[in-house]
């Protein structure tokens, strides 16, 4: 709808008359042949004229803005050695999207999954030396509260009672998979990640 009201504001014809207009003589005054010339060029350019106005219109509509839900981090640990769960996990990028080939998964003591992105060739800036030497040049992304919680500091902290994420599946192992969430550096390991995680996905 948006687009047809934007498109409506000034049809093709008015377009071109106001153009017309623009490039009259000073005064404005034009002769009798030169007025049905106008008229003529009108109808016989309109059509186009109308559907190029529109596809402009269609150009200036901005891409729909990535989201990410912000209710999650009520479920990120923080642990003993911080005091927050944003202190543990640095935001350097509140919301972003990411694709790549998932090439291992495996259930952690806080419930999460542990899981290795090889990130496509346009995200390879996200890693870090330590995405490097520690995760092997992968990006980790940490679905959460999905595996039974077995680590002490996170069943005291009770961000996963009642709560279970069902995003990753067995058979999206080798998958080129679409991801967003939040993108971070883990402050204890040094390596960045992306968690919370709000979606993730399978894709072509």
């Amino acid at each position: 709808m948006a687009i047809t009201s934007t498109c409506d504001v000034m049809p093709g014809e008015r377009a071109l008359e106001a153009v017309l207009a623009w490039t009259s003589p000073p005064g404005g005054h034009r002769t009798i042949r030169e007025a049905v010339l106008t008229k003529r060029i009108i109808r016989r350019v309109k059509p186009s004229f109308h559907l190029l106005a529109c596809l402009f219109c269609i150009a200036a509509v901005p891409a729909p803005a990535q989201t990410c839900d912000s209710t999650l981090w009520k479920h990120v640990y923080h642990g003993s050695k911080f005091a927050t769960a944003k202190d543990r996990l640095n935001v350097i990028k509140p919301c972003i999207t990411v694709t790549g080939k998932i090439e291992s998964a495996s259930p952690e003591a806080d419930g999460d999954y542990h899981i290795r992105i090889r990130v496509d060739s346009q995200f390879k800036n996200l890693l870090n030396g330590k995405n490097n030497t520690g995760q092997k040049g992968f990006l980790v992304i940490e679905p959460m509260c999905s595996n039974p919680v077995t680590q002490p500091d996170t069943l005291a902290e009770k961000v996963c009672d009642g709560f279970k994420q069902r995003l990753f599946k067995a058979s999206m192992r080798s998958k080129r998979v679409s991801i967003t969430g939040v993108y971070v550096q883990d402050m204890e390991h040094g390596w960045r990640e992306i968690h919370p995680v709000t979606s993730l996905a399978v894709v072509p």
